[in-house]
């Protein structure tokens, strides 16, 4: 047996992000979301760093097999929220999986999610499966590094006590120990956002694009095949496009809107484009901010939120009405990151603890992470979308005319007169 690592991840981040002939397989090398990137690439950046030799295995299915238990002397998990009320089969499926294994294994990162914030009644229909689990995964002398506080409570409620620490998420400790969020704020006509998560999309919150003119919004999943892959559309698909509202078009239209399946793309875009503040419902999405040291203002909205902001005291907020021109920027004013600041370092620490505890082949660098940044990046290769012609149409609203060229296109658009929804 050599002394190597198998560490399971959608995607080897040592290679670079193939455009795959489809969308399925593409978006699933992003675990079907691009803030995924965030944690994948902690685990493999402290791999090596160590100089640990290490395997990728992209499919979880054949992930603990005797042969690789034969091959490698650990086993790491870079997870997420696994544990929900949709997660019974997967759990089952490791559970059995892990009786092959008699190496230790390691499960980073995971977390539990309800969207009733401080409640566990999601997990009465998985208790049995998910107390077989973490006990299988114990029995290889393995454990867990988990989310926050709501999910280590959920396992003291199983009975399990030990086994396991609260350390976050590693994507926070990428760029060393010496995280600072500056809490001096620009006036408002040199303030310019950035926004993410889907409620930053609809209607209702859509102003705000019309108040912040110079502001951007990143997407990590819906519109990926809006924005990589428009001819695998379906015709309801390209029916959507009239609930978008007219401030969203102009995002598209202007190139404010992006989606990034490269890290570094990512990292150096936010850091060459002059934001000074951050808000959106996605932790990761967020976490990009804060690696950019750009105040972030996570909204919460379930638990598995609510409990990495808690655990690294990123500031919050829940309900708002954005209606007001000012709202985003008085949040932004608002926003305080002394207690992030202050608790940081402390955090880092507590995480190196758990990987020298558990004989962890990880290095964990103090110093910035230069790679991080790179001048010369690529933009994502966006696809010409075919309703191109249309969005710059749409652009200059008028009714009547778009409902002329859509009964004109009708057969392009595969849309019958009873499938409008004028």
């Amino acid at each position: 047996m050599s002394d190597k690592t198998l560490l399971f991840s959608t995607r080897d981040l040592r290679i670079p992000f193939e455009y795959k002939d489809n969308y399925k397989d593409a978006i699933n090398s992003l675990g079907g979301n691009s803030g995924n990137l965030l944690f994948f690439n902690a685990i493999q950046y402290f791999l090596e760093q160590a100089k640990t030799e290490f395997d990728v295995n992209c499919s979880l299915s054949n992930f603990f097999t005797k042969e690789a238990n034969e091959k490698y002397s650990c086993f790491i998990v870079s997870c997420a929220n696994w544990i929900n009320s949709n997660s019974k089969n997967l759990l089952i499926n490791l559970a059995n999986d892990l009786k092959n294994i008699t190496k230790p294994v390691f499960f980073i990162g995971l977390g539990a999610q309800s969207n009733t914030l401080n409640n566990y009644n999601f997990i009465q229909p998985i208790q049995n499966e998910l107390s077989v689990f973490i006990k299988a995964v114990l029995d290889t002398g393995g454990g867990f590094g988990l989310r926050g506080e709501y999910t280590a409570n959920l396992f003291r409620s199983l009975g399990f006590n030990e086994g396991y620490s609260v350390i976050g998420c590693p994507s926070l400790y990428q760029n060393g120990n010496k995280i600072e969020i500056s809490n001096t704020k620009v006036e408002y006509e040199d303030f310019k956002p950035l926004f993410n998560g889907k409620m930053y999309l609809k209607q209702e919150s859509a102003e705000i694009y019309k108040f912040h003119k110079d502001s951007e919004y990143v997407c990590q999943d819906d519109l990926f095949k809006f924005l990589f892959y428009p001819k695998e559309l379906t015709k309801f698909e390209k029916r959507s496009i009239l609930a978008f509202s007219d401030e969203v078009i102009n995002l598209l239209i202007t190139k404010r809107l992006q989606l990034f399946p490269e890290l570094t793309q990512w990292i150096s875009y936010l850091n060459s484009k002059g934001f000074n503040f951050l808000l959106g419902n996605r932790f990761h999405g967020n976490v990009v901010g804060i690696l950019n040291e750009i105040p972030s203002l996570i909204h919460i909205f379930d638990s598995r939120t609510s409990e990495l902001a808690d655990f690294f005291r990123i500031p919050t907020v829940h309900d708002f009405n954005l209606s007001n021109s000012k709202t985003v920027y008085d949040l932004y004013c608002n926003t305080d990151y002394t207690s992030f600041n202050e608790n940081f370092h402390n955090r880092f620490e507590d995480f190196n603890k758990f990987v020298s505890k558990n004989n962890l082949p990880l290095s964990v660098p103090k110093e910035k992470n230069n790679s991080f940044i790179d001048s010369t990046f690529q933009m994502p290769d966006y696809k010409p979308s075919v309703l191109d012609e249309l969005l710059t149409e749409y652009i200059n609203f008028k009714p009547t005319k778009i409902i002329s060229r859509f009964l004109n296109k009708r057969k392009q658009f595969i849309v019958k007169k009873r499938d409008l929804l004028f």
